[in-house]
């Protein structure tokens, strides 16, 4: 388990994210159909069943892990608090692996992140465009993100930055990014929203 100072900030830092990215939107997107929430909305261990399969997805060379959720409010536009659940996927050796953000009261997944310490060290090329394309849609796919809509283009040219790429989706009212490592594929971000309706 970490300190709870670096959780804190940890938490304090996706928070900050959220607030200038995905809260500027209303509603964040379903992933795959879960359990009906109680009143008080999803508990912690309906979240963690969830994130299972995800974990090894986004970090697939991992063993045994350990997951925690914690609860928290995030700030919506409008001020409107949206109540959320935290969970970091670690080994057993206590190094996070990956970090995954859901709506405590739909149970939707709102995004989802890799530690930069768990990327696999392979030193191939940097991908061009088209293969950065394939590969945020399997990204979609994989994050059951796909499914979501028949329609998916690209909202703006991908770009890149550095060593990673930053696809931009959209279908509709939906929008998704993904971001991901240039020479690996391996994801760095991922989020799902759907755009305020004006």
């Amino acid at each position: 388990m970490h300190p709870q100072t670096h959780r804190a900030a940890r938490v304090g830092a996706l928070a900050g994210l959220f607030a200038l990215t995905v809260f500027l939107y209303a509603r964040p997107c379903p992933s795959n159909a879960l359990p009906p929430p109680s009143a008080a909305g999803f508990t912690a261990q309906q979240i963690i069943e969830r994130t299972k399969r995800l974990c090894w997805t986004v970090a697939p060379e991992a063993g045994r892990v350990t997951m925690s959720a914690d609860r928290s409010e995030l700030e919506a536009s409008g001020g409107r608090p949206v109540r959320s659940w935290t969970v970091e996927c670690a080994d057993l050796a206590g190094n996070l692996l990956a970090c995954f953000v859901w709506n405590a009261d739909s149970g939707e997944l709102m995004s989802a992140s890799r530690s930069k310490s768990a990327h696999p060290r392979n030193m191939t090329g940097r991908m061009g465009r088209q293969e950065a394309v394939r590969t945020a849609k399997q990204w979609m796919r994989s994050l059951s993100i796909s499914p979501l809509a028949t329609s998916w283009r690209l909202r703006t040219e991908p770009v890149r930055r550095g060593n990673a790429w930053h696809i931009p989706w959209q279908a509709g009212d939906r929008r998704a990014t993904i971001a991901f490592n240039a020479r690996t594929g391996s994801l760095n971000l991922a989020l799902c929203w759907r755009a305020r309706r004006v």
